[in-house]
């Protein structure tokens, strides 16, 4: 991040003081793009924000075995009760499973991708939205550039932040104040969602 705090500290004041004041965490990602889709799918957002309880019980009811496109369909009715997933998540991780098989994507070379690409391409996968998208982008890919407009926490943040009034358009809001980070809105985002845990948001 060489280039990124300085840019973003000389730009925005109060991005300048979260960063002075905020102990960025390493992000220590397994590289398993396949598994940190399931998280978003299970919990909602990827595993490395905290939160992967439906995630982590997988793990456990596959018993050891490898989370991929083959062992998804081991899971049978007592597992899925165990997970505490609903049909329509199974459905998805189903979905993403045979996408998975039928077009070779553990052999395709995605971080020689665009974001526009990979955004493409699973968003044709049946149940995966554009929030799930950028926190792949995000936490697994590092793309430099990402601001997951969708995601509650940095709307939150954001708001006590910049003091958005209540009666402003918020998403409109968070885009005039990101577009000023650019090309560098990931890392603060990164900071942001950070510093929400200190606050509790």
């Amino acid at each position: 991040m060489t280039k990124e705090i300085p840019f973003l500290k000389e730009i925005n004041e109060r991005l300048r003081t979260i960063i002075d004041q905020t102990a960025l965490e390493t992000i220590r990602w397994s590289g398993d793009l396949f598994e940190d889709l399931i998280s978003c799918i299970l919990d909602v957002e990827i595993k490395y924000r905290g939160k992967a309880l439906k995630f982590n019980r997988m793990k456990v009811a596959l018993d050891g075995a490898k989370i991929d496109y083959n062992s998804i369909y081991l899971l049978g009715e007592d597992e899925m009760k165990y997970i505490n997933m609903s049909s329509q998540k199974h459905f998805t991780i189903l979905y993403l499973s045979a996408y998975w098989d039928a077009y070779n994507w553990s052999y395709l070379d995605w971080y020689k991708l665009s974001d526009d690409e990979i955004r493409s391409l699973l968003l044709g996968v049946t149940g995966i939205g554009s929030k799930t998208i950028e926190m792949i982008l995000l936490y697994t890919f590092q793309r430099p550039d990402i601001f997951p407009l969708e995601d509650l926490q940095l709307k939150n943040v954001m708001k006590k932040v910049y003091e958005i009034d209540d009666k402003e358009d918020l998403e409109s809001e968070m885009i005039y104040i990101s577009d000023g980070w650019k090309p560098f809105r990931s890392t603060a985002v990164l900071y942001l969602l950070e510093t929400a845990k200190t606050m509790k948001i």
